[in-house]
């Protein structure tokens, strides 16, 4: 232990005599050879910590990267050493003990939703808005001439039917339930470790991770999102849609005309849409067709 002591000091002198940033990352690597993380603030004076700092990024402790978040804000461990951060749960402890180490509400922020998910559906608004609003008139012009207005009044309130319906769909698309997984403690728990340990050195940013993973139950966990995907056998095929930036179930594929996910759960409302588009055809042109001879001709 005084040999370790005698060489660490020597290795501290070489430090505070030698400014290059090169001269201080080889020396600093000698020195945590020689002697754990934990005894450096006692080898060095406050400027070599300093220094120290600035050239070990990042620098093995106790077998795990600790770095400086993005934001250049220092990590508890690049501040205090590794005991500054806590063990973590075991992947079997149970959801209140992993919410006291990643409360839901200190979770980095989920991904920012990508421009086209405001854009695209003002194209959907625009094409459903003048198709209805065509057949609508052409249906209610048609049936104000026809010569049977009985069926000419059936034809206009179907096309209405029609066009409320198709109105309520849209709707539904653009703010109703389309499988999103939400963050909960069921989701988010337990936190994959590789996750957790980067969680903890930066709480403030998502880990950059480029792969999901894979837990053994078949749940993914998404890297993005920060929570867990149900198996596809339970929910369907889970998906993380680069446009809508969230993490949805039964995924089916994105709709570039309204801006949303289609999956299972508003699948239903994307087919009676466009049912509604082919029916309020139909009901226009049988409007029309019950036009006098003479005014068709004309």
């Amino acid at each position: 232990h005084n040999n370790n002591i005698n060489s660490n000091n020597n290795n501290t002198n070489k430090i505070n005599s030698s400014s290059s940033p090169a001269a201080l990352k080889n020396a600093a690597k000698t020195v945590t050879t020689a002697a754990t993380f934990t005894s450096l603030p006692e080898l060095l004076t406050n400027q070599d910590w300093q220094d120290l700092r600035e050239c070990l990024i990042p620098v093995r402790q106790g077998g795990g990267k600790r770095m400086l978040c993005s934001d250049g804000q220092e990590t508890d461990s690049a501040r205090h050493g590794p005991e500054a951060l806590p063990l973590l749960p075991s992947p079997q402890a149970s959801e209140e003990e992993w919410a006291q180490h990643f409360p839901l509400r200190e979770l980095p922020p989920l991904p920012k939703r990508d421009s086209a998910f405001y854009s695209e559906p003002l194209c959907g608004i625009c094409v459903v808005g003048f198709l209805s609003t065509l057949l609508v008139a052409m249906t209610s012009g048609a049936a104000s001439v026809a010569d049977n207005k009985a069926v000419a009044k059936v034809t206009v309130v179907l096309i209405w039917t029609w066009a409320g319906t198709a109105t309520f769909c849209v709707l539904y698309l653009l703010f109703g339930c389309n499988g999103e997984i939400k963050r909960s403690r069921h989701n988010c728990y337990p936190v994959p470790e590789e996750v957790a340990r980067r969680l903890k050195a930066c709480p403030s940013e998502p880990p950059e991770l480029k792969r999901n993973i894979a837990g053994e139950d078949g749940r993914t966990y998404c890297v993005r999102c920060l929570l867990w995907r149900p198996h596809e056998n339970d929910t369907g095929t889970g998906h993380h849609c680069n446009t809508c930036q969230r993490c949805v179930t039964g995924f089916d594929h994105h709709c570039g005309v309204f801006g949303r996910c289609i999956t299972d759960d508003n699948m239903p409302c994307f087919y009676t849409l466009i049912a509604m588009m082919i029916t309020g055809v139909l009901t226009a042109g049988t409007a029309i067709s019950l036009e006098p001879a003479d005014m068709v001709v004309q």
